[in-house]
């Protein structure tokens, strides 16, 4: 048997499942090696090796179009697809990303960082295939980790309901979302799907060759639209993985293989931004009528405090962020506070919800927008370097960015006591800097002195502690923290362009919605002096936080450098 290095599609054809077995082991210890070292979803990629590996063996890819939903879980076919020698570049700058990417291979079908999306997908490459019925044969999608009950996977199924054309849908069971698995319809997916005319083979083991080959190659010949449910086992031949119920290892940083121990600080593990609000809010309001709403996100948010203490205060809705948005707007119109937690990329998909139910009606919810500005690792899908833009695009938004846990503690009080929507942006972990901060909605502060014509730096997020440790020895150079971006302290911006200083803006976000585009747009035709790094017209690859700093010259001393070449520093 050719090992996994050498190994071609072809060669699976004549494999047999002894052979098949080793091959599962090889590349189980293949993920388990590279993101140990790197980081990555780790449990979801180990329990789908058996059937990816048949999945290449009994349809032809590319030719077999193969749909991953969501494509994290997508390592055993990057190893099986002609990645082996770069596979350790996972999730590294200039390396491989961690899900399906159209300009890796021509097995990369389709690119779905975002869940749910196979089956809409699947819709437009049948549509496609009337008018070339030589464009593929099989369409296979393998949706799985809570992917199927979002709104938009439901949507498609409407639709397919209506076509007679072929399509395999293969359901990856393994009873999890990212953590446990909210989803009732699991309980009645044979009669869904036969009352929408599909085909349906349940009682499928995913872990076992002779079954899978079986249904696959069952459905290869049906001439109609099937569904196969196969039962896996999320986490499966690492036991740490495989015994957790709450998600902890769905997406991990590096980690010791033998002990299970993650290779961050201590303190890195415990200082999630999430964790501190929701600390923040059972100490000091828990006798309010608020409830704490997340689309799937209660671990990667660190919620978990506020489920264990307070649950009749807890809703997840599964991976459902527009249904997220409509909920908390009929809550707050009840006179409750609802408080949303998801990542920066998951509420660009809940956009339309937020702009009609929300803000157009002026309704009291709290968006707790995680994993803010550059994100390291998971590249272009993942990237919080959207939500100032479209955040501020809607009438009677607010939108804070706390530079430590102090400032989020004191947005979060103004938060709950305000009128209208409230936007929280933070990066994943909080600053381990502390500062004395005041927080005051439309004022920002000034965190080192300036005078008339000297330069002033003004910045937001924890990125504003760490420009003040960099330059607190630096004469005739200023520091404001901008913790209101919307809407900011026009009494400030008024005096630094009457005193003649410069500024210079440093943010992680496009240009286009930054806060340089809400100044420059409210100070047209004035004297206002002002220079912004920022990022132009992009989307990021994957790296880690520095490295894509580094590459985008957005570091602080990037910005020093900037300051001294226009002279004003000596």
């Amino acid at each position: 048997m050719k090992n996994l290095k050498n190994l071609v599609l072809s060669d699976l054809k004549l494999m047999n499942n002894a052979e098949l077995t080793l091959l599962a082991d090889e590349i189980r210890k293949e993920i388990l090696k590279t993101v140990s070292k790197n980081g990555g979803h780790l449990s979801a990629n180990l329990g789908v090796v058996e059937l990816t590996i048949m999945l290449h063996k009994v349809f032809n890819s590319p030719k077999d179009m193969i749909l991953f939903d969501v494509s994290h879980q997508t390592y055993a076919h990057k190893l099986l697809t002609g990645r082996y020698d770069v596979f350790d570049s996972l999730g590294k700058l200039g390396g491989i990303t961690g899900f399906s990417k159209r300009s890796e291979s021509i097995h990369d079908i389709y690119e779905m960082g975002h869940s749910s999306t196979s089956l809409s997908a699947a819709l437009g490459f049948m549509e496609a295939k009337k008018s070339n019925p030589d464009l593929f044969d099989n369409i296979i999608t393998i949706i799985g980790d809570g992917s199927l009950p979002n709104g938009v996977a439901l949507e498609a199924l409407t639709y397919l309901s209506s076509l007679d054309d072929k399509i395999i849908i293969i359901i990856n069971d393994n009873s999890m979302c990212i953590s446990q698995n909210l989803d009732g319809l699991n309980k009645s997916y044979k009669e869904i799907f036969t009352t929408l005319g599909f085909e349906y083979i349940d009682n499928i083991d995913g872990h076992n060759f002779d079954d899978l080959e079986k249904s696959f190659n069952c459905a290869k010949l049906i001439n109609k639209k099937i569904v196969l449910h196969v039962k896996t086992i999320k986490g499966k031949g690492y036991q740490h993985a495989s015994e957790d119920k709450i998600g902890v290892w769905h997406r991990v940083p590096p980690f010791d293989i033998e002990t299970g121990k993650f290779l961050i600080k201590d303190s890195e593990i415990n200082s999630l931004y999430g964790e501190k609000i929701i600390d923040y809010l059972i100490k000091n309001h828990s006798n309010n009528q608020f409830r704490v709403i997340t689309p799937g996100m209660a671990q990667g948010c660190g919620l978990e405090k506020i489920i264990k203490e307070y649950p009749d205060h807890f809703i997840d809705v599964g991976i459902a962020e527009e249904s997220a948005v409509i909920m908390a707007a009929s809550l707050a119109q009840s006179n409750l506070t609802p408080i949303i937690f998801s990542y920066s990329t998951f509420f660009e998909r809940a956009f339309g919800e937020i702009l009609h139910d929300v803000s157009r009606v002026n309704q009291h919810v709290v968006f707790c927008v995680d994993r803010a500005g550059i994100v390291g690792g998971d590249g272009d899908t993942h990237q919080g370097i959207f939500d100032i833009g479209y955040f501020s695009l809607l009438p009677n938004m607010k939108i804070l960015a706390p530079c430590c846990t102090k400032e989020a503690e004191q947005m979060m009080d103004f938060a709950m006591k305000c009128e209208g929507p409230v936007v929280i942006r933070y990066p994943k972990v909080s600053s381990e800097i502390s500062y004395n901060t005041h927080f005051k909605y439309g004022k920002w502060e000034i965190i080192k002195k300036f005078e008339k014509n000297e330069p002033v730096i003004i910045s937001y997020g924890p990125t504003i502690l760490e420009i003040y440790e960099r330059i607190k020895n630096i004469n005739n150079l200023g520091l404001i923290n901008a913790s209101t971006i919307k809407d900011f302290d026009f009494e400030l911006i008024d005096k630094l362009i009457r005193n003649n200083n410069e500024i210079y803006l440093l943010e992680e976000v496009l240009k286009e919605g930054s806060l340089y585009s809400l100044l420059c747009n409210k100070y047209i035709g004035s004297n206002i002096k002002i220079h912004v790094m920022c990022l132009c017209d992009t989307y990021l690859e994957v790296g880690s936080v520095l490295e894509l700093k580094e590459k985008y010259q957005l570091t602080i001393d990037d910005l020093i450098k900037k300051i001294e070449r226009d002279g004003h520093l000596c």
